[in-house]
């Protein structure tokens, strides 16, 4: 008997006003609060499909949408796969967010991944705002506000993923599913404050999470747009290196995906004044600082994936840059599916060690592949074809 299909897409939001595109409407709901969002179908990625189930922002999960996610989290087990949470990055509207839900899960989905992905979207900006409004100065972490900039409205967030989280880690234990993570682009940042306001959180409601201890199994760090000491060894109060520790500390394996070529990071890397001073340089563009040292935390995983997600992979979509092709080279698809299936770090195909101190360093190999059509975005509705005689 075959796998069966997943009866809805999930994306779950903290956005105030999950449609809105216009700036001044984009920040986030009141802390702890969400909307649930469905869509018929498994991967669906046309966000007009995509409904929403409470008409104010909410703590607890609406009844019908839990028994909804819980059946088919069942079948996710009973298929074989993982529950995986999705977190993208910025200069993402919800529609947007809904887009690549559907259309990253559909790819995994053609690489063998049989788990459910579904999606949480904090409140990002547009192309143009995000630029301008990236982040408040001084520096400081976690950020001073709660809502403004970018980084801003992502702090203003923190409360409302762990409140999911403490939902979703007692659904998936109930049903014996594993729960892991991936993250893109600022997506990680969001999980590196989230992760870190955990750790010093005494709020009863997030006590699935504290019990639970390691209740993530792998989180993957996909173009990182956080400091490339964030997993070290926390050092300071608020910690200056090991910012993301946290996020190692409550799941048991992370691994980053990065490559050099990753321009729009290259971008960031730019803007020093956002960052942690002693760590400028983005993890998603240069990999951990702690390579020379073999100072990695113990559980975490580096991989280089230079070699083929660099701009000249074939398998990479017309205007796709190298920051979003991870998820549309099957090669890099295939290796986040054996990792999200925990397959051992150096059992994974196409991985090469680098020889670090640490030997948690790895470089993907690239794999020449008959040239077929590339995984292309999904959810674009093309106009009706217009008669010549019209």
């Amino acid at each position: 008997m075959g796998e069966q299909q997943f009866s809805n897409s999930y994306m779950i939001t903290n956005r105030a006003y999950p449609a809105q595109e216009k700036g001044s409407y984009i920040y986030p709901a009141p802390a702890g609060t969400m909307f649930y969002f469905l869509a018929p179908g498994a991967n669906n990625s046309n966000s007009i499909d995509y409904k929403q189930v409470n008409n104010t922002p909410t703590g607890p999960m609406p009844s019908s949408y839990q028994s909804g996610l819980e059946a088919d989290i069942k079948l996710a087990v009973q298929n074989g796969g993982p529950v995986t949470v999705y977190i993208h990055g910025l200069a993402y509207y919800f529609s947007d967010a809904c887009r690549a839900l559907g259309t990253y899960g559909h790819n995994l989905a053609a690489q063998g991944y049989k788990g459910l992905l579904i999606g949480f979207s904090w409140p990002s900006y547009g192309d143009t705002d995000s630029y301008f409004y990236y982040g408040s100065l001084p520096y400081s972490f976690p950020p001073a506000a709660v809502s403004g900039t970018i980084r801003d409205n992502i702090h203003g967030s923190t409360m409302s993923l762990l409140n999911l989280l403490s939902m979703l880690v007692p659904l998936c234990k109930k049903n014996g599913a594993k729960l892991n993570l991936l993250c893109h682009s600022e997506g990680n940042y969001m999980l590196t404050l989230a992760m870190y306001a955990l750790s010093g959180n005494s709020d009863p409601s997030l006590s699935a999470l504290v019990e639970a201890g390691r209740f993530a199994d792998q989180v993957l760090l996909v173009a990182a747009d956080i400091n490339n000491g964030a997993l070290d060894p926390p050092k300071g109060t608020p910690p200056v290196s090991g910012q993301g520790s946290w996020i190692a500390q409550y799941s048991k394996e992370v691994t980053v995906y990065w490559s050099s070529a990753d321009s729009m990071l290259g971008v960031s890397d730019g803007w020093t004044s956002y960052h942690n001073p002693s760590f400028p340089k983005r993890l998603g563009l240069h990999g951990p600082d702690s390579f020379a040292i073999g100072g990695l935390l113990p559980n975490a995983v580096a991989l280089d994936c230079s070699l083929v997600a660099n701009g000249s992979n074939p398998h990479t979509p017309w205007l796709v840059s190298v920051h979003e092709s991870y998820f549309y080279i099957p090669q890099v698809l295939g290796d986040m599916t054996q990792t999200l299936n925990e397959t051992p770090p150096d059992k994974v195909v196409n991985r090469v060690s680098t020889g670090a101190p640490d030997n948690q360093a790895f470089q993907m190999t690239l794999v020449p592949s008959p040239m077929t059509a590339p995984l292309r975005p999904l959810g674009a509705r093309l106009p009706k074809e217009v008669p010549v005689d019209a």
